[in-house]
C-alpha cells in the first residue's frame, strides 16, 4: 500500500519535497533522485564487500575488538598481525585448570578472581557470563573467523588455546 493511500506524506525541507502537492515533475524527479541513491547505497556495499575480501586475502586484521590474549601488532614497511600475549594466555591457561582440573564452577572462578583483585582488560571485575563467553569463543579453538581458517604458530601449527569445553 502506498504512502497516499495510507494517508501519510512525505516532507523533505532538505530537499524541498512535499508528496501531498507534487506534480508529476516533481515525482519523477523525487523517484529518480531514490534510484540514484540506492544505486550508490549499493555500489557503497560492493567497494566495502571488496575491500575487506582484500583484505582476507592479504591476511590482514579486519577490525573490531580482538578476542582476549591475542593484540594487533603494526610495524612500519610490515602487514600488520596478530600476536599472542603471554599474560592473558596464561590466565587462559589457569581459567581452563580451574574447570577441568579442579572442577570449580564458573561462579566459584568468579569469586576467587574478585579475591585476588584480577580484572578484565578494561578494568572491570570478571563476571560469570564474560567468562563463559571468552571460554566459548571460536578463538578458544584457534578459529579465525574473518579467515576462516587457524591461528598458527611460527611451524605453522594451530594454536590453541583450550580444547573443546562445554560449559
Amino acid at each position: 500500500m502506498t504512502l497516499e493511500k495510507r494517508g501519510g506524506r512525505m516532507i523533505s525541507f532538505q530537499d524541498q519535497i512535499d508528496t501531498m502537492d507534487m506534480d508529476m515533475t516533481a515525482r519523477l524527479r523525487m523517484i529518480i533522485q531514490a534510484e540514484f541513491a540506492k544505486n550508490e547505497s549499493d555500489m557503497l556495499s560492493s567497494r566495502v564487500r571488496r575491500g575487506k575480501q582484500i583484505q582476507r586475502d592479504r591476511r590482514l586484521v579486519q577490525g573490531g575488538p580482538l578476542c582476549y590474549g591475542t593484540k594487533v601488532v603494526r610495524e612500519e614497511g610490515k602487514p600488520e598481525r596478530i600476536e599472542l600475549v603471554p599474560e592473558e594466555v596464561e590466565f587462559i591457561h589457569r581459567l581452563k585448570d580451574m574447570l577441568l582440573k579442579e572442577d570449580f564452577s564458573i561462579n566459584k572462578i568468579v569469586v576467587i578472581l574478585r579475591d585476588e583483585g584480577t580484572r578484565t582488560k578494561r578494568g572491570k571485575h570478571w563476571r560469570a557470563n564474560s567468562i563463559t563467553s571468552l571460554l566459548r569463543h571460536p578463538a578458544m579453538r584457534g578459529h579465525r573467523k574473518e579467515l576462516d581458517d587457524l591461528v598458527r604458530d611460527e611451524n605453522n601449527e594451530p594454536v590453541v588455546f583450550l580444547s573443546l569445553i562445554h560449559i
